[in-house]
């Protein structure tokens, strides 16, 4: 017969030998099991004291289980789809192969902190180990609400500023006239060369339209982009987004000169869209391909790869042009105020955690200002 302990719940022996002892929580009855009476009564006593406590927590769930939850139900729809495929591609490369059996309850900032190590001794770079870090803390944070983990383990883990650090590349002065000098006459030149003067995000570069420029004012609007994402189809598609954050919605001035090789960069496309007739998708694009069609980021990049491979420069990608953007403004005494609104970011403290190093070329030249002081 079944048996009663302290109003409980049901206890009971199995058929198969073991104790089954009952207890309710969220109207839902649950059983932990034993191999004796005595041993259930414990268990459940010390489940009804946690459920008192506020620190109970279902120790069913794993890793794996709420993070594909997590991903589902909380992020998907409900942000950019860029920064979702972000979140996921995390989950799936690092996460999910690394926690995904262990129960969510039993998760430790030793496994984390373990994890974090392993990644940097084979080599990834502080930045992305920080990113799989945040991805993970956003996870158990939302975890903590639901009442899944009482604490969030990610906080307590380390990531050094030198594990997997590499060096930003730098574009020198003379790079930069060379590869000026090597784009001259090429289709793509101007692309390439309004990224270096703009500082405008690839995406941002991309998706530029003619109705965002004002060619009285010299001014262009940042206020979509062109970005290369996963489709449902699993497939990778070039979509058109919102920019990256609300501070990268901006309006920057051009250089006399950039304004000037705009209009004529607009001449000759015209007289590309008279040539493409019929084929030409208009997507008010100001740089796209011979047909209207926007230009995909990877083919830009090999472009760039062809031009400094040709001039002897080592390799640079498309983003190293916003860096030589922001370090030459600098250089040459913009406020850093300015510069971060330039390049849209949400405050100048990141801007002078990204470009905190000058060339040695301006170093040098402003040390003569120090001259005499012996």
């Amino acid at each position: 017969m079944a048996k009663r302990a302290n109003g409980e719940g049901t206890i009971r022996k199995r058929p198969d030998g073991l104790w089954e002892a009952r207890y309710t929580i969220d109207y839902k009855t649950k059983s932990v099991y034993g191999k004796t009476q005595e041993e259930v009564i414990k268990k459940r006593g010390k489940i009804l004291s946690e459920i008192q406590n506020g620190v109970y927590v279902d120790g069913t769930v794993t890793v794996g289980a709420w993070l594909d939850t997590w991903l589902n139900d909380y992020k998907k729809g409900n942000i950019k789809q860029k920064t979702f495929q972000g979140y996921e591609i995390e989950v799936r490369c690092h996460l999910r192969p690394a926690f995904e059996k262990i129960k969510l309850k039993d998760l430790s900032a030793d496994h984390v902190q373990r994890l974090i190590n392993e990644k940097a001794k084979k080599g990834m770079s502080a930045s992305s180990i920080r990113h799989m870090r945040t991805t993970l803390h956003n996870a158990l944070q939302q975890a903590m609400k639901n009442g899944l983990v009482v604490r969030n383990v990610a906080q307590a883990v380390r990531v050094s500023e030198q594990q997997g650090k590499k060096e930003r590349r730098l574009l020198t002065p003379q790079e930069q006239q060379a590869i000026i000098q090597a784009i001259e006459g090429e289709r793509k030149g101007f692309t390439v060369l309004f990224a270096m003067f703009t500082g405008l995000r690839c995406g941002e570069l991309l998706g530029l339209r003619w109705s965002d420029v004002d060619m009285d004012m010299n001014t262009i609007a940042v206020k979509q982009t062109v970005q290369r994402l996963y489709g449902d189809d699993g497939k990778t598609h070039l979509m058109i987004n919102t920019p990256k954050t609300k501070t990268s919605n901006r309006t920057i001035p051009l250089l006399p000169e950039i304004a000037a090789k705009l209009k004529t960069h607009r001449a000759a496309q015209t007289q590309e869209r008279s040539l493409a007739g019929q084929l030409w998708e208009d997507n008010d694009l100001i740089f796209c391909t011979e047909f209207g069609k926007p230009y995909d980021p990877r083919n830009l990049q090999t472009f760039l790869d062809r031009v400094t491979n040709k001039s002897g420069i080592p390799h640079v990608n498309i983003h190293a042009l916003r860096h030589a953007f922001a370090t030459r403004a600098l250089e040459r005494g913009i406020s850093l105020k300015v510069v971060s609104e330039m390049l849209g970011h949400s405050g100048i403290q990141i801007t002078a955690d990204i470009y905190s190093h000058v060339s040695l070329e301006h170093m040098e030249s402003e040390i003569q200002k120090m001259r005499g002081i012996i």
